[in-house]
């Protein structure tokens, strides 16, 4: 669960929502995969230090944390 005050600024979410992680092989595939089916994309892949993460949103309004763990 995350405070809505530390969501990315425009991204949180109504009350009572939730953010679903989905750990992918390839972050950058889903994200291409997903755009060309016109999926609500939020942000671009881009890295943190846990690994390759992009933002998407369900037709529920849910946040999808789309990611890939760093290799260790």
């Amino acid at each position: 669960m995350q405070d809505a005050a530390t969501a990315p600024p425009g991204l949180a979410g109504a009350p009572g929502g939730c953010e679903l992680g989905l750990e992918v092989d390839d972050a950058d595939a889903v994200w291409r995969d997903w755009t060309a089916r016109g999926v609500d994309i939020l942000s671009k892949p881009v890295d943190r230090p846990f690994g390759r993460t992009f933002l998407a949103r369900d037709p529920e309004g849910h946040l999808l944390n789309v990611y890939r763990l760093a290799d260790r």
